[in-house]
């Protein structure tokens, strides 16, 4: 039996995610509240009830070079937030940290993917699935995602959109050089340390 503290976290947590808009069965899922809590938290919140239907796809989220850059963005930090063991398990905390970050960081990007919580929520999952996974591009050292069901070539969306742009045909990153965003190399976001 939960004590009173663990309950009183438990819902602490479940409220925090539905004010991110997190969908009720994964609320359910990281909290064990009941779904009846969670679903009338979300009318009291959101002013109306939560959305059904099935979960966005990988391939959803990544219909484009742009969608990539911004998921691999969060994926980075994600990961570097939650160390090697994200991809093991969905660290809820590291989650709801990156996703706000991230959030603060592309507040200007509209119609951005991931859209919301339940969008970070399916990167991590994929990410613990092992059917998305980070890579290094060897040219900008830029950390990118690359998903198994996503039909994007498995390349640096970051030099795809540089090759685009007709600036970058000689452009090679210094892998050394901080990103300014987060203030980790591009090798640093991929080791997670």
């Amino acid at each position: 039996m939960a004590t009173m503290t663990a309950l009183h976290e438990r819902g602490l947590l479940a409220h925090e995610l539905i004010r991110r808009k997190m969908r009720t069965p994964i609320v359910h899922l990281h909290t064990q509240m009941p779904l009846a809590d969670i679903r009338e938290w979300h009318r009291e919140i959101h002013g109306r009830s939560p959305s059904s239907g099935l979960l966005p796809s990988m391939s959803t989220l990544l219909p484009n070079r742009g969608s990539q850059i911004h998921v691999s963005l969060f994926a980075a930090i994600y990961r570097r937030l939650g160390g090697d063991r994200v991809l093991q398990e969905i660290d809820i905390h590291a989650l709801v940290e990156a996703w706000d970050l991230f959030d603060g960081l592309t507040a200007h990007v509209d119609r951005k993917r991931p859209a919301d919580l339940t969008d970070a929520w399916v990167i991590a999952r994929d990410l613990r699935a092992k059917s998305a996974q980070m890579h290094r591009c060897g040219k900008c050292f830029s950390p990118y995602l690359v998903a198994d069901d996503c039909k994007l070539p498995p390349s640096c969306p970051m030099c795809h959109a540089i090759r685009q742009s007709g600036s970058g045909k000689s452009f090679r990153a210094d892998a050394s050089i901080e990103t300014p965003l987060i203030g980790l190399s591009g090798a640093t976001m991929l080791r997670g340390t």
